[in-house]
């Protein structure tokens, strides 16, 4: 008997969006090895919602900078959309980065002498986006975290809140 993967006219299910086979990260200090992160496995398909949880210490924001592509494994491997992407040169993970994944970091890293407009465009920028289309995108995001009044403020101008809703604006 065939199965659905295997009969004419039926298409296989589309790769997740993200997904980490046997993720491990070992960091090594002196003659010690820090196993950050063992054996991962992880499927994220389009509208999962996932958190990430445990006590400090236990590999969470490690585990994030593998599957962002910040950081590459040890061993396992990291997939975007079925594209085997843990492995490739930086430039390609910043490529794919860029196309598919959003960052809001803790301490949102957005930089203080450009204004909130220009912090959310300059993703878009290297994303390659027209300047006429990154500020009428950038100014949309704006308005859609509540900051539509305050794209002209730098960081310093801003609450904390509204600079974690730029950094929102800007992963969007």
């Amino acid at each position: 008997a065939m199965s659905d993967e295997t009969r004419p006219g039926v298409s296989a299910p589309a790769p997740s969006l993200l997904s980490a086979r046997r993720l491990t990260r070992v960091f090594r200090l002196g003659q010690n090895e820090i196993e950050a992160v063992r054996d991962v496995d992880l499927d994220i398909d389009q509208g999962d919602f996932v958190a990430i949880v445990g006590p400090s210490g236990s590999g969470k924001s490690t585990l994030l900078y593998l599957l962002g592509l910040i950081d590459s494994p040890s061993a396992g491997e990291v997939r975007i959309r079925g594209e085997r992407a843990s492995h490739l040169g930086r430039e390609r993970r910043a490529g794919l980065r860029l196309r598919w994944l959003g960052f809001v970091f803790q301490t949102f890293n957005l930089l203080q002498l450009l204004t909130a407009r220009q912090n959310v465009e300059i993703a878009l920028r290297l994303a390659g986006v027209s300047k006429k289309e990154r500020r009428r995108r950038a100014e949309s995001l704006l308005q859609a975290v509540g900051l539509g009044q305050r794209m002209r403020h730098r960081p310093v101008q801003l609450s904390g809140g509204e600079r974690q809703r730029v950094a929102i604006a800007r992963a969007l």
